[in-house]
């Protein structure tokens, strides 16, 4: 068993798009895990810097979270309309933000969240060109 989907699951999912629920797909999940990233970072932060939540956003810390989030939540929103380009941007930008903080003397976790985002941008794709080549989706 591997992390990634193999061609005949990618095919299925394709073939089956319209009828599948909606962590059946591969785009919603990764979708989903943005916005989940977004919440843990927001949430990280504000705990870190030990304000309450008004103090923190008028603080500048809180103010490039906020656009860090909110540009992650825009690119939530592109790969939902499963845009193949909006999950390769923030496939590499999580990777550059992620090795940035590894090399920062960040945690072991940071590894994790960028195997994982590498592993469902890769799943997204496949399955995005798959849609592509039976016309499903433009």
């Amino acid at each position: 068993m591997s992390f990634l989907p193999n061609k005949q699951q990618i095919i299925d999912e394709a073939a089956n798009y319209n009828a599948l629920s909606f962590f059946k797909k591969s785009k919603n999940i990764y979708a989903a895990f943005i916005i989940f990233c977004c919440v843990v970072t927001f949430g990280f932060m504000v705990y870190t810097n030990n304000l309450s939540l008004t103090e923190f956003i008028s603080n500048e810390a809180g103010i490039a979270s906020l656009i860090t989030v909110s540009i992650y939540l825009l690119f939530a929103f592109f790969v939902y309309l499963n845009h193949r380009w909006a999950m390769i941007i923030f496939c590499l930008l999580f990777l550059a933000d992620k090795i940035l903080m590894l090399l920062a003397g960040g945690s072991f976790s940071n590894i994790i969240f960028a195997g994982i985002t590498l592993v469902l941008t890769i799943a997204s794709i496949r399955v995005a060109n798959q849609l592509k080549r039976l016309k499903l989706t433009k």
